[in-house]
């Protein structure tokens, strides 16, 4: 709903400033009230799109996002000082007629446009740190071709002399000229990404280099005057400036694609350097058949002729044949892992993309570390980048993934590879994550996935252990809560652990994508923490529940879902807590949700809730078997749980997957006895 509202408004906005140029293109065809009307006209309708353009990137500077806010304050200085030369060039009009060529609204269009390129790296800020030879080669032949294609297409009348007049009229168009080179760069070149308010303003800029190279043109032959046709041309600028400052003011992109890099588009080789050699020729062949082969077209086509060189000697280089990869597994070797671990942690520096490393290491017997090495490159697949560090460890490199969402991948990859039979017996893994953080390097970022693997091995083997910056204390804090719900209400300390380990392997077993396996997990780890609210006398009353007490432990899974609603890298999970009661007939807490509306990941949690707690001591009844709790699930299948689920789970049975039942021991219900 939010999304179509969005779209109305900008379709809006682009009618409106449709409408406007339609009408400003009307009155420039019908020239109403003879010249001197049009003279007006012109001199001051013209204005108000600009003016506009001017308080609405004004208001962009104010509300975008931290690292948008530089860019929309110099897009601002950059329209305002295109009003204020616009306005003393209509004053100047407006009292004596005309305007002389050079002026000082030259110089200040100028100054308009040298603020461009500055907006603009700063705002993409492309990379050469991260590109090689052939990738900056490549960038160079492109901006440097369409450069030379846009001079011979549009500028190419013009005397190119020292004097003042042919000076003016040529650098605003080629400073504009270097601002649309840069945006052409930062498709190539590692860069942040652009929202859709900054590909619209790219759009202003690509037409307003064009017609200002048309205008160099006309004002040297003297045939410009007020009123002309490429009026209408900076009409669209101001239009599109003012319709990417109203999306950026008002929040209608997404400006958190921005805060990462884009992948680099891929230019073929042979057919860029064929382009650009093609128009290198057609350029020259041109130039010399009418007679316009200067000193500067000379240097520019030496040096594209260089860059072409260059690059063809790049394609033919033979290739270094470095072996990247273990012949046994298919890993990659310890030096191929350094080398993209420096290009990730270059990417974080330079733009913020985040990137997790995750240590796998066998548990116990590690004969069978060639096997699972297999395995792993093959369950990695897309997701990541799989190196061998030594017989027995592994590492997973994790691009674009933040805390959660690497945790929530190396659980996937745990839960594909543990219990896996390898020859006669099931093998586990232990693994260890930690997420880059700007503060530390490399060598740090290593040591804490070191510790988190030693965490893992000490607690236990078989899971796995995220190393927590102080940024994920809240996380802990709601683990310490759930540990402490789980030891009110039960004997079993690994409570809601085993809910979780079982929601996420059932979530792999339904083919679900790693977002909503991580979103299981995390789920069934904390799906109880709203009952740190319930008091622990009803948590373990013995018999029924009065209609009171019921209420209060009902809103539990609202109460859980408000708790990690409140912490960035749990939010998404926090409906599926909030729905974890509900029932596939329609019958459950707290909204009623039925059927595929219930979220599948709550539809998880409640049949490994469902399974874990039947087979646990409850105060207020003995455990079941595992067989019975099995029956009772299969019993109410399709009524309270999702069929799909309910079969998973059963198929976990016929594997001997289940979860063991908590080892009985002594009750400690008379410790909570209320006194009579």
């Amino acid at each position: 709903m939010e999304k179509a509202l969005q779209l109305r408004r900008v379709v809006t906005a682009s009618a409106v400033g449709a409408g406007w140029l339609a009408c400003y293109a009307a009155v420039l065809a019908l020239r109403p009230g003879g010249e001197r009307s049009m003279l007006v006209f012109s001199d001051t309708v013209y204005l108000v799109p600009i003016a506009v353009a001017v308080a609405l990137s004004v208001l962009a500077a104010l509300r975008s996002a931290r690292g948008l806010r530089v860019f929309w304050a110099l897009v601002s200085v950059s329209v305002a000082i295109w009003l204020a030369a616009e306005s003393l060039w209509s004053v100047r009009e407006l009292a004596d007629g005309s305007v002389p060529f050079p002026w000082w609204t030259d110089a200040l269009y100028l100054a308009a446009y040298a603020v461009m390129p500055v907006a603009l790296l700063l705002a993409f800020r492309p990379s050469l740190r991260l590109v090689g030879a052939a990738t900056l080669l490549d960038a160079l032949l492109l901006t440097g071709g369409l450069a030379l294609l846009w001079w011979w297409a549009i500028l190419r009348p013009l005397p190119v002399t020292g004097d003042l007049a042919a000076l003016a009229a040529i650098a605003p168009p080629a400073v504009g000229l270097a601002a649309l080179g840069i945006l052409v760069s930062t498709r190539l070149l590692p860069a942040r990404q652009g929202t859709v308010a900054m590909k619209v303003f790219g759009l202003g800029l690509a037409v307003a280099t064009i017609v200002d190279g048309i205008y160099a043109h006309a004002i040297v032959a003297g045939g410009y005057g007020s009123g002309d046709w490429l009026d209408l041309g900076w009409q669209a600028q101001a239009v599109l400036v003012a319709l990417a400052a109203y999306i950026a003011a008002r929040g209608l992109d997404r400006r958190s694609d921005w805060a990462r890099s884009r992948t680099p588009t891929r230019v073929g080789a042979a057919a860029l350097t064929t382009g650009v050699l093609s128009i290198l020729l057609a350029v020259l062949v041109a130039a010399r058949s009418s007679d316009r082969i200067s000193a500067g077209l000379i240097v520019v086509a030496a040096a594209l002729a260089v860059l072409v060189g260059l690059r063809v000697w790049v394609v033919l280089a033979p290739a270094r044949r470095t072996v990247v990869t273990d012949p046994e597994t298919g890993a990659f070797r310890p030096e191929w892992f350094q080398q993209r671990l420096r290009q990730l942690a270059g990417g974080a520096r330079s733009f913020g993309d985040p990137f997790a490393v995750a240590l796998v290491e066998l548990d116990g017997d590690r004969r069978a570390g060639v096997e699972v090495a297999r395995r792993l490159v093959d369950e990695a697949g897309a997701g990541g980048a799989v190196a061998k560090l030594s017989d027995a460890r592994l590492a997973v490199l994790l691009p674009s993934a933040e805390a959660a969402g690497a945790l929530a991948q190396a659980e996937l990859l745990r839960g594909r590879i543990a219990n896996q039979p390898v020859g006669s017996r099931p093998v586990t893994v232990s693994v260890g994550v930690a997420t880059w953080e700007r503060t530390r390097g490399i060598d740090a970022l290593l040591e804490a996935a070191e510790d988190a693997l030693e965490t893992a091995h000490r607690l236990g083997g078989n899971q796995v252990w995220a190393a927590r910056p102080g940024s994920d204390a809240a996380f802990d804090q709601l683990v310490a809560l759930v540990s402490e719900v789980d030891a009110r209400e039960g004997d079993d300390p690994d409570h809601s652990r085993t809910i979780a380990t079982l929601s996420r392997d059932l979530a792999v077993a339904l083919d679900l994508d790693s977002e909503a396996v991580g979103r299981a997990y995390f789920a069934g780890l904390l799906h109880d923490v709203g009952k740190v609210a319930v008091p622990e006398w009803v948590l373990r009353k013995p018999s029924g529940l009065t209609t009171d007490e019921w209420l209060t432990v009902a809103r539990h899974p609202l109460k859980g879902a408000a708790l990690l609603a409140r912490v960035d890298e749990l939010r998404d999970a926090a409906s599926v807590v909030a729905n974890h009661h509900e029932r596939w007939d329609g019958h459950g807490y707290p909204g009623g949700l039925a059927g595929r509306r219930i979220p599948v990941e709550a539809r998880i949690v409640a049949v490994a809730d469902s399974l874990v707690s039947m087979t646990a001591e409850r105060p207020y009844r003995p455990a079941m078997s595992v067989t019975g709790a099995l029956t009772d699930i299969w019993r109410r299948s399709g009524r309270s749980y999702d069929p799909a689920v309910v079969s998973a789970l059963f198929g976990f049975a016929r594997e001997g997957r289940l979860p063991a039942p908590p080892v009985a021991v002594p009750s400690a219900a008379h410790l909570y006895e209320v006194p009579a």
